[in-house]
């Protein structure tokens, strides 16, 4: 078919059909939508149109043709055929019934095109005509260009009627064929400048649209190109400001078209055509109707899909339907079937007829069979209710609404959108918006149970109602709901620490409010600081209150809203520790690699620390090994796990309190992904592995690197975060974020308020991010992502809407780096960062402090520098409440495998770290990792890796050890005892039927004499343990005799702080006892009284009289640091720092009345001096 037009000739409001093409048909309505055809015209007919040609006040029918049978032009009673091409003329006799064909137009050229309008408002209509021409003035000097029998350009003329059968004609304009022909594909009219006056556009193939501007009196400006590409569509006032736009459908230039749109240009008043909106339409055909009579003109366009039917939301956007699947133009409206709508005209493709295929299109109309929309629900109402996935989700929608009052509603669709309201006066007919589900119409509830949903994220929900033939309402009214996610608990950081300590408890919808929380470690309640809805911050208690058994894994719990919240082995309370490490002997897997892996967690929840390694031996063999603490003997167990190179990381991904194990590495030929259920009995099943994203956005790539566990959208459930090389591209270097949706369901990508959970790279700079560590560095809540690369190491913070965001921190981090840590090492309360790897100028080792303000700043800690795979841990090894730190790798960058190290550098504060030459193996492709395996209160090391000679793989587990008494003693009743060597005596009295006391000597020094100024720490240690003896008040005695030659005693000066090996010493007030003699001190006593057992230190301001002794008593202590309460009362000491040769007497006065508890000491106070003191002390050294 060429065009297709309607129009009621007779006023019996059914219309006729009129059809061009291989012929000319009428099809005539009976007005109930039955149409007879009837030809006209046996001839090819281009084009044809209705118009009151002759003024008569009825339509006409015109019609371009060529070489048609004309009337019998010579009277001979034959009909003559013209040899020109015809614009033929059917004039209506004012029944309906139309004339024989009269020529109205003749030309040389084949007319193409015809439309009609009323230019001048005289009711008598005015044709343009296009034709095709072989010869035309293109150039304008008087002489005509001609192309043998081939078409050069297009001419485009106005003709109008003049009452005598002819027509007078003027030429608008020529169009010159270049390189490729000049498709005419229609003439449209309307008042395009908004002028008052109408003009004519003509539309092409291609070559989109030309404007010819009426200057009025049916005078033409030059053509002015409106678009100068695409397939022009048609001329429309589709936003009813009095303009019409011109619609250009332009496809995308690649084949197929993946993003076609149909282009709407208008006027701007000073004479361009901007493009006013690109509307995602195909649309090689477009036609304006309101076919659901709702006030707003709708589109029906036609490409290779078939017919579709755009509903405008009254905002000009639209949504599509398909009206016929195996239909094309040309395109038509009209009301066929007399009920008040518009249906659609056009073709049908490949129609059989008599059992015989008709090669091409045959007409068909398309009925509307009812688009009014039905009335929308009313009334919705949201609440929040508890999740349906077990074992946790953020809280639920359910929404509530009245019943469209319409009869014919199907189904009910639900709506929901983050980024802007759901406006009702746009319906749910735009682009922006698609249904997140359809139920049935008999309920008028919906849960929305979607596992997308994000905690504390505001949505909007509208409903509408579809009708049986799929028409749909206007949207309802809006109604909002915030999910918040489960009140839960899940990850603990630190993971160890000494009394004092900051413990992040991370977990989903807290209370702000620090009261509401009771937070215990080991059963004792630690005091809670501060609280975020996604963290509690909690402090270890202090030592006095920990009962002895609060060693290794501790249960963490926290009380609130009515909810008690635990996690097992969550947190081990580091009691003491050593600068001794001693090699257990245990039977570890020596494993290396670049990805070698070692991780401690409580697997099974017996109070003790396991063990998951894995990684390469020396036969470049991959394992895998889960191994069972025992009471401190690791066992290997046979866990079904897959061996290899790679990253082991623990996390209860599904939030039952048992511990899950995630892998990633090589396990053959490919890189991948496994998560290994816990199932409680010992098993581990499989429920993850890594088969690439799916169309839904879920599925996790096999990664060759690190994986590691952060709740990062706050849902109350561990999310996961995976750096390395990805499978399948060994070029690729990548990390990649998966939010934790349900059970082992991990979506790829990160999300945003307004968007879905699109793939999305968090990190790919071809860096190769190597190793990754999540950790809350700005104290907001939420947990960041620190990643070291080949290129650096990269801080992300967490925005809280999903995304993250790289922080400004300068040329803070230039260096590659294998590995980086969090941890506070300053004790300032946020996260500072350890980092090493292989720098510019050979290897490197680097504390960056975080200075509060979204920078770093390295610290220049006297650390040492290690490269090939290092590894290092945060710990607070000694127990002195500050993160000591452990590295391993190559020291020197001579490319020859020597100098392979592993070090533990104490942390003394300041920024000052210290090698403790600990003896430990060194190794490079490393894996080092603090942990109390054995539960004494201390953190023990695993090391791993290959050693220099020969060069293979080790595994060495090293136990922080007390160092050995180098002599003991147990003094019953009271006595003396001379610490042999030492110079040293000590005179206990007043404890006889109170118990034992025992007295041990150590040739190791005491730590942190913080405080005491200029003092030396001693080489030599005393500990006394007094079993259950109670003691009243101490007074301590120093004989100055043994001190040397002193002029003042005001040199001679006591500190004292309250816990042993850590803590600030303050200097105490000393008395005098004097022999009697005026001036001579040399047999003076200096003494002091206290009210509490704890570690006292002497310092004396004399060259001659160094500091080189202490004495500790402890109460149920056996070692420094290592406290073992006696009958639940505070563990205490007492100590003295003594010069070489010194002897002293420590007099333990009994109480004057019975102690309040057995096996504590009660603290009276302090008691008066025997005398009044001469001197005070001024100098505190």
């Amino acid at each position: 078919p060429g065009e297709t037009v309607a129009a009621d000739l007779n006023g019996d409001g059914a219309p006729d059909v009129f059809q061009s093409g291989d012929l000319l048909v009428r099809y005539e309505n009976d007005g109930a939508g039955s149409l007879t055809p009837h030809p006209l015209v046996y001839r090819t007919v281009f084009d044809v149109d209705t118009a009151d040609v002759d003024g008569d006040d009825d339509l006409d029918v015109v019609a371009a043709t060529a070489s048609l049978n004309v009337e019998d032009t010579d009277g001979d009673g034959n009909d003559e055929y013209a040899e020109a091409e015809q614009v033929l003329w059917f004039e209506n006799e004012g029944t309906g019934e139309l004339s024989r064909p009269k020529p109205l137009i003749v030309s040389k050229h084949p007319i193409q095109h015809v439309t009609s309008t009323d230019l001048d408002g005289d009711g008598q209509d005015e044709i343009f005509a296009a034709s095709e021409v072989k010869s035309a003035d293109f150039n304008g000097d008087g002489r005509r260009e001609r192309s043998e029998g081939e078409v050069v350009g297009k001419v485009v003329t106005l003709h109008e009627y003049d009452g005598t059968a002819t027509m007078t004609n003027q030429t608008l304009g020529i169009f010159r064929e270049n390189t490729n022909p000049v498709v005419l594909k229609d003439i449209a009219t309307g008042d395009i400048d908004g002028n008052g006056e109408i003009d004519p556009v003509v539309l092409f193939w291609e070559w989109g649209a030309s404007w010819y501007k009426n200057e009025g009196g049916k005078s033409f400006a030059s053509e002015k190109k409106i678009v100068d590409s695409g397939f022009g569509s048609n001329v429309f006032d589709l936003d009813g400001d009095g303009t019409p736009g011109i619609f250009v459908y332009q496809p995308n230039s690649s084949d197929p078209y993946p993003d076609p749109y149909l282009g709407w240009y208008e006027a701007d008043g000073s004479g361009n055509f901007p493009l006013q909106k690109e509307m995602p339409i195909s649309a090689a055909q477009v036609v304006f109707g309101d076919l659901n009579e709702n006030g707003q003109v709708d589109l029906v366009t036609v490409t290779n899909g078939g017919i579709t039917w755009s509903r405008n939301d009254g905002q000009e956007n639209f949504s599509t339907r398909t009206v016929a699947d195996q239909a094309t133009g040309p395109l038509s409206l009209a009301d066929v079937d007399g009920d008040g709508d518009s249906d659609v005209l056009g073709a049908k493709r490949d129609l059989f007829i008599n059992d015989e295929n008709v090669n091409g299109d045959v007409f068909a109309w398309y009925e509307n069979r009812g688009l009014r929309i039905p009335a929308p629900p009313t009334s919705p109402t949201a609440q929040m209710v508890a999740p349906q996935r077990v074992p946790r989700g953020v809280e639920e929608v359910q929404l509530d609404w009245s019943a469209s009052t319409a009869t014919d509603v199907q189904e009910y669709a639900i709506y929901r959108e983050t980024r802007l309201p759901l406006d009702s006066t746009r319906g749910p007919y735009s682009f922006d918006f698609a249904a997140i589900d359809t139920i049935s119409a008999s309920q008028t509830s919906y849960q929305d149970t979607d596992p997308l949903l994000q905690a504390d994220t505001t949505y909007r929900y509208r409903i509408t109602a579809i009708d049986d033939i799929q028409n749909e309402s206007s949207f309802s009214g809006e109604v909002m709901a915030t999910p918040r996610a489960p009140l839960s608990v899940h990850t603990v950081r630190p993971e160890s620490g000494a009394p004092g300590t900051v413990l992040r408890i991370r977990g989903s919808s807290f209370s702000t409010n620090p009261s509401a929380h009771t937070v215990t470690i080991g059963g004792v309640e630690a005091p809670v600081d501060s609280a975020k809805e996604t963290v509690v911050y909690a402090r270890v208690p202090a030592e006095s209150q920990l009962p002895d058994d609060v060693e290794g894994p501790a249960e963490v719990t926290l009380e609130t809203e009515g909810q008690t919240l635990s996690l097992p082995g969550a947190y081990t309370v580091v009691r003491g520790g050593s600068e001794t490490f001693t090699a257990s002997g245990a039977d570890i897997t020596p494993v290396e690699s670049e990805r070698a892996a070692t991780d401690w967690a409580d697997y099974d929840n017996d109070g003790d620390l396991d063990l998951a390694v894995a990684g390469e031996n020396k036969d470049r063999d991959r394992s895998t090994t889960l191994y069972r603490n025992d009471d401190g003997s690791l066992t290997p167990i046979d866990a079904g796990l897959t061996d290899i190179s790679g990253s082991a990381a623990w996390g209860d991904h599904n939030g039952d309190g048992r511990l899950d194990l995630l892998l990633t590495g090589f396990s053959g030929t490919e890189a991948n992904v496994f998560l290994y259920q816990n199932e409680r009995d010992g098993r581990f099943e499989k429920v993850l592995e890594s088969e690439g994203r799916k169309e839904d956005g879920t599925g996790v790539t096999g990664i060759y690197g690190e994986g590691g566990w952060g709740d990062y959208d706050g849902d109350g459930d561990p999310d996961l975060f995976v750096t390395g090389v990805e499978e399948g591209d060994v070029g690729l270097k990548s990390a990649q974020l998966y939010r934790n949706e349900e059970e082992a369901i991990f979506r790829w990508g990160s999300p945003t308020r307004s968007e879905r959970f699109l793939p999305e790279k968090l990190f790919d700079n071809n860096a190769e991010a190597r190793r990754l560590d999540w950790g809350d560095y700005n104290s907001d809540g939420l947990v960041d992502v620190v990643v070291a690369a080949r290129l650096g190491v990269t801080v992300f913070r967490n925005e809280g809407d999903g995304t993250f965001k790289e922080i400004e921190v300068g040329d803070t981090f230039p260096d590659p780096f294998d590995v980086a840590k969090w941890g506070d090492y300053d004790n300032d309360g946020d996260l500072d960062i350890a980092a090493a790897g292989s720098g510019d100028t050979g290897p490197v080792t680097k504390i960056f402090e975080n200075k509060g303000n979204g920078t770093f700043e390295a610290i220049g800690a006297n650390v040492t520098s290690v490269k090939d795979e290092a590894s290092l841990d945060w710990g607070d090894f000694d127990g002195d409440g500050d993160l000591d730190l452990v590295v391993a790798g190559q020291e020197n960058d001579s490319g020859s495998r020597t100098n392979f190290i592993t070090k533990i550098f104490r942390n003394d504060g300041g920024g000052a770290f210290t090698d403790i030459d600990a003896g430990l193996k060194g190794v490079e492709s490393a894996s080092v990792d603090f942990g109390d395996y054995d539960n004494d209160g201390d953190l023990d090391l695993l090391v791993t890796g290959n050693q220099e000679d020969p060069y293979e793989p080790v595994a060495r587990l090293y136990r922080n050890e007390p160092p050995v008494a180098s002599s003991s003693a147990v003094i019953t009743g009271g006595g003396t005892f001379d610490f042999d060597g030492t110079g040293v005596v000590l005179e206990i009295s007043g404890v006889s039927n109170f118990g034992d006391v025992t007295v041990q000597q150590f040739d190791s020094r005491t730590q942190d004499t913080t405080g005491v100024v200029g003092a030396l720490a001693s080489t030599d240690r005393f500990i006394m343990s007094p079993g259950d003896a109670n003691f009243e008040s101490v007074q301590v005695n120093v004989a100055l005799s043994a001190l040397g030659p002193l002029s003042n005693p005001e040199d001679v000066v006591l500190h004292k702080r309250p816990n042993t090996g850590r803590g600030t010493f303050q200097a105490l007030r000393t008395h005098l006892d004097e022999n009697g003699t005026p001036g001579d001190i040399s047999d003076d006593t200096l003494y002091a009284s206290v009210d509490s057992f704890s570690e006292f230190v002497l310092a004396v301001d004399s060259d001659s009289s160094p500091v080189s002794r202490s004495i500790l008593l402890s109460e149920g202590w056996n070692m420094v640091g290592m406290p073992v309460e006696s009958g639940g009362a505070s563990s205490k000491s007492l100590g003295a720092a003594l010069p070489e040769g010194c002897g002293s007497r420590f007099r333990w006065r009994r109480p004057s009345r019975q102690a309040e508890a057995p096996g504590r000491f009660a603290n009276r106070g302090e008691r008066p001096p025997l005398r009044a003191p001469r001197y005070r002390t001024r100098r505190r050294l």
